[in-house]
């Protein structure tokens, strides 16, 4: 007969496998994934479910967290204008 604590374990080992499953799928899309959802021309409704996939990969993953985090600074880097372009 399961246990309580048989049942536990179980949701950890889960918990662990579903955790490292967003890790690997993020390794290889949150880059790409944010760069489409950020960018205004693709349509509203195939941004909305690239956003909850994103939010998904997201929730309990710190890798996928930095990840983001590393892509954002490159974006902001490459879309902010040098200082003497903002007053041309």
């Amino acid at each position: 007969m399961e246990t309580l604590t048989d049942r536990v374990e179980t949701r950890v080992m889960e918990s662990d496998t579903v955790k490292n499953y967003k890790d690997t799928v993020g390794e290889g899309s949150i880059s790409e994934l944010f760069s489409f959802f950020t960018e205004e021309e693709n349509l509203d409704f195939t941004r909305r479910w690239v956003g909850l996939l994103l939010a998904e990969l997201l929730d309990g993953s710190e890798k996928n967290r930095k990840r983001l985090l590393k892509t954002e600074k490159k974006q902001l880097y490459v879309s902010r204008p040098a200082s003497n372009e903002q007053f041309c």
